[in-house]
């Protein structure tokens, strides 16, 4: 019978001639350079046998280990681009071994992926759409990272004033996290989208490392036309006209699409009418102004949006006449003296204010009893002479009578 061996020594076979021939991946190591192997024949056992070993793996190589048929297995990260390694009967080393290489890391915006396989996007970008760890196999034909997932740029929930925006959800793997991709923006009424046209898309996108809606638009207020005697349009289409004036609707309601720049079937705002006697016009803030003679002595009149015409507008009252031998004063202001009285002292014409706190004339000047020149027979007068205004007629309000001697 043949001689045997230890099963645990790793040994295929001990050929004839004392040479040891071990299992693949192991080089044979001697109990001594001096001592062969023999098998006597009183003998069962080889004996002076000694070890086979597992080749050894270079230090550096970032190889975790080597199968005995030769397969390399890398440290995590790397993965093997070289030759089959060897491990001759006689060496102690694996033969032929390169290092493994680092894995690729490949995909749009990530920065890095670890040892373990843990992907870390540029600054901005959130990691969606991968297994937790990416991986990359010892045995890689191309070297590179694989389920990496996708770095993309996701932004927290949009706002925009006057407005509200539909958002793309996604959900950030294994974290529940919710963010956005993209939004659909639109403006409340009487807004419009300062940028964009109704439904588009605006993506989110990172900007010097910060993800946000860098491009989103405003909703900026709808105009109108600056002549048109209009305050504001509020958002529920109602149109509110400047003091003093009233709002004409169209048969159609105002509207304001996104896709336009200003309020549509505006209607008209039209100064108030006057309807009160006496009455010359109204100021848009209610302060009213008569008909030449005339005082205003009513209440604040109103004009309201819905009505044409001005509301609580009392008529004007004709002024009133004060002062000594005044006969009349016309709507112009001229002043008539009772008969045989001159109007002295006074300008040309009377006034009437529209807001006069009295209602009367102002300004009247006197009436009074003016003479011509005085004379008296066989004697002398000294008259108190007056000129009348805006004339050069002399008259007399009074004199002193002298007679000549005898």
């Amino acid at each position: 019978n043949a001689c045997t061996f230890p099963d645990d020594r790793n040994i295929d076979s001990v050929l004839a001639n004392s040479t040891v021939l071990c299992n693949v991946g192991h080089s044979y190591n001697a109990t001594s350079s001096t001592v062969i192997p023999y098998c006597s024949g009183t003998d069962v056992n080889w004996q002076n046998l000694g070890r086979c070993d597992r080749c050894t793996v270079g230090s550096g190589l970032a190889v975790d280990s080597v199968s005995s048929g030769g397969t390399v297995t890398c440290s995590n990260g790397y993965y093997y681009n070289g030759s089959q390694p060897l491990c001759n009967n006689a060496d102690s080393a694996w033969q032929n071994l390169l290092a493994c290489t680092a894995c690729v890391v490949a995909g749009d915006n990530v920065a890095d992926i670890d040892t373990l396989g843990s992907v870390t996007c540029a600054a901005g970008y959130t990691h969606v759409e991968g297994v937790s760890t990416a991986t990359c196999l010892s045995d890689s034909a191309t070297g590179l990272w694989e389920n990496v997932g996708t770095c993309r740029a996701l932004c927290s929930a949009s706002s925009i004033g006057n407005g509200t925006s539909v958002d793309s959800e996604v959900t950030v793997q294994d974290s529940g996290v919710r963010l956005y991709s993209s939004a659909i923006f639109s403006c409340n009424d009487g807004f419009r989208l300062s940028t964009q046209i109704p439904n588009t898309v605006t993506n989110c996108s990172v900007l010097m490392g910060i993800a946000d809606f860098h491009t989103q638009p405003t909703c900026v207020a709808c105009t109108y036309p600056s002549d048109a005697d209009i305050a504001i349009v509020y958002s529920n289409s109602t149109v509110l006209c400047n003091n003093g004036y009233s709002h004409t609707p169209t048969t159609t309601p105002p509207s304001c699409s996104e896709s336009s720049t200003e309020w549509q079937n505006l209607g008209r705002c039209l100064p108030c009418t006057v309807g009160a006697a006496d009455v010359q016009s109204v100021s848009p803030s209610g302060t009213v102004t008569c008909t030449d003679g005339h005082y205003y002595n009513g209440s604040q009149p109103l004009c309201d949006n819905a009505l044409p015409e001005w509301q609580n507008l009392s008529p004007c009252t004709g002024c009133r006449e004060a002062g000594d031998n005044v006969l009349s004063i016309n709507a112009s202001g001229t002043v008539d003296c009772a008969q045989g009285y001159t109007r002295v002292q006074g300008l040309a014409p009377a006034t009437c204010l529209s807001n006069s706190s009295t209602g009367f004339w102002e300004n009247i000047g006197q009436c009074q009893a003016l003479c011509i020149a005085p004379s008296i027979s066989n004697g002398a007068s000294v008259g108190n002479e007056i000129i009348v205004q805006d004339q050069v007629t002399q008259l007399y309000s009074s004199a002193v009578f002298s007679c000549d001697a005898g």
